[in-house]
């Protein structure tokens, strides 16, 4: 699976079943940019495909995983509320997961003992719902959306690879197609990338290492939230649009990083 992509294909757990040294009863896909991973419609509702029984890999199909129940369902705070760095999580198991359960609860057991009072009382307030948290979700969400197709649209155009956001506030773009020029100017490794980002244009990111990228894939994680969240929701109402100008007059720094990067780009 590229980095760039968002799908997970069943070759690519075949893979990863074989350099397993125990046969594998679960895996869970994760990707950098926090948005989960897509189920491709060019295979209906099927999640893993093709001859998979020779690797101990079911044919994993939806309607199946609702039929036996065996659906996990996750959520954490910091991303569907937009609340970075409160670090609450849930997690929802029917019954045919209950193995998973118990051993997730005897792993969270040694890790850490309870979720801080003001988290707790934040999520209670949260999970309650109520008109005032959806419109806050709605203008978030709003927000957000606009800033990530953007500023997508930005990095594709400085030739980077990337996948399209649909959640959260995270982008992985994938530079490796400045790979000459990169190695030109003594840059070798997603890290070395990141430290010239933000020498030269003053822009931070997370080099593609940190999230078990090849240390030679030019990889990065952007995070866009660098902007006065309660102004921009004020501005947000229903009638505005989340256009260019909304974003330049409220979310500055982000538009500024993108001009930072690709001037950056054009220097080298």
């Amino acid at each position: 699976m590229r980095a760039s992509q968002a799908w997970v294909s069943a070759g690519s757990l075949r893979q990863l079943s074989c350099r397993a040294s125990v046969r594998l009863q679960l895996v869970a896909p994760a990707h950098p940019c926090a948005h989960g991973i897509r189920v491709s419609s060019r295979h209906k509702k099927r999640v893993a495909a093709g001859p998979a029984h020779d690797h101990h890999i079911p044919e994993l199909r939806l309607d199946d995983l609702i039929e036996k129940r065996l659906f996990r369902l996750m959520t954490r705070l910091s991303k569907w509320a937009g609340a970075g760095g409160w670090r609450l999580g849930t997690f929802l198991f029917p019954e045919g997961l209950r193995w998973l359960l118990d051993a997730m609860a005897v792993v969270a057991s040694e890790t850490f003992t309870t979720v801080s009072a003001p988290i707790q009382y934040a999520a209670i307030r949260a999970f309650e719902g109520g008109p005032d948290i959806t419109e806050y979700l709605s203008r978030s969400r709003r927000i957000l959306k606009g800033l990530g197709q953007t500023l997508t649209s930005r990095l594709r155009h400085m030739d980077c690879e990337l996948a399209d956001p649909e959640g959260g506030f995270y982008l992985f773009p994938d530079f490796s197609l400045h790979r000459e020029r990169f190695a030109a100017c003594g840059i070798k490794t997603s890290r070395d990338l990141c430290k010239q980002l933000l020498d030269d244009a003053g822009v931070a990111c997370l080099p593609g290492t940190d999230f078990g990228r090849p240390a030679t894939e030019f990889t990065v994680r952007m995070a866009y939230v660098d902007f006065d969240g309660e102004r921009a929701l004020i501005a947000a109402d229903p009638e505005t649009e989340i256009d260019e100008a909304f974003l330049y007059e409220y979310c500055p720094n982000l538009i500024n990083a993108m001009d930072r990067i690709e001037i950056w780009l054009d220097r080298l």
